[in-house]
């Protein structure tokens, strides 16, 4: 993969009294005792955290635009030992677009988000779609929402000034790359 296309790993570990060992730059999760370590991938799509206290429970999470995001949970950390995991990424979809007033004028700063829809048991009602991902809109309409699943999406797009929009976007697939969707809001 080409560097900037790596995705990112980062550590979850409970804090018991002080840290010590830093590997990375750490910040302590609000309203909990957990700390946050990031990195990047090496060249060869590694990553490796030093200096961990032993614990049960820590977890790593891989998260890029280009990748489903994908946590591995419940590890133990024993003293003196290496914790090895390894991860299989899938490839994401894409959805891409832009947003506009009835006017045809961009529309900056409006919130899109992807929702993916889940089918109804039989004789049941179907279940709220599911936030998968996010942005904002550019100067230009534009949105960029990747890490998706495979599954059917519709955008729930929103903005002060205008109405709140639904729009179905149907089944994408593994990897998809689907350009050029536009959405005009209503006022």
């Amino acid at each position: 993969l080409p560097l900037s296309d790596k995705p990112s790993r980062t550590l979850l570990e409970k804090v018991h009294g002080t840290v010590t060992g830093r590997a990375e730059p750490e910040e302590l999760l609000p309203d909990s005792d957990w700390v946050r370590r990031s990195g990047e991938l090496s060249d060869d799509l590694t990553l490796a955290f030093d200096a961990l206290r032993p614990m049960t429970g820590a977890s790593v999470e891989i998260e890029s635009p280009d990748w489903i995001k994908l946590t591995q949970g419940d590890l133990l950390v024993e003293r003196g030992k290496t914790t090895r995991v390894e991860l299989t990424l899938a490839p994401a979809a894409h959805l891409q677009g832009r947003v506009l007033a009835p006017s045809g004028a961009p529309v900056l700063r409006a919130r899109i988000v992807a929702q993916l829809v889940h089918e109804a048991p039989e004789g049941q009602a179907a279940p709220a779609p599911e936030d998968a991902g996010n942005d904002s809109t550019e100067e230009d309409g534009s949105f960029d929402i990747g890490g998706l699943a495979a599954g059917s999406y519709q955008l729930a797009i929103h903005h002060a000034d205008f109405l709140e929009k639904k729009q179905e976007v149907g089944a994408l697939v593994a990897a998809e790359k689907r350009t050029g969707l536009a959405i005009t809001l209503d006022e």
